[in-house]
């Protein structure tokens, strides 16, 4: 199976897509955390994503809103979970 997923724009009317990360976000043990990645003023999030550092860790919700991605995430466990990475794609 083959996808073509190739963007094309008119001459004079092109989009730049650009990924912004976190830093380094911990979660503490039983606890909810809510992330957001923003884009700059001139752009808009249009997708969003994460690499958990340990298999605890739950996604509740993941939206975009305007120039903003959001996460909410659970820690299922009793340790604390560090090194979580969340990441947004923006358009301009």
């Amino acid at each position: 199976c083959y996808m073509d997923a190739t963007i094309t724009h008119p001459v004079g009317n092109s989009s730049e897509f650009i990924k912004r990360q976190t830093a380094p976000f911990s979660v503490f043990p039983y606890s909810y955390a809510e992330v957001e990645v923003a884009c700059n003023p001139d752009e808009i999030a249009i997708s969003g994503g994460f690499a958990f550092s340990t298999w605890e860790i739950k996604l509740v919700s993941s939206y975009p809103n305007g120039r903003f991605w959001r996460f909410k995430i659970y820690n299922n466990e009793n340790i604390t979970s560090s090194q979580n990475e969340f990441f947004a794609i923006c358009v301009r």
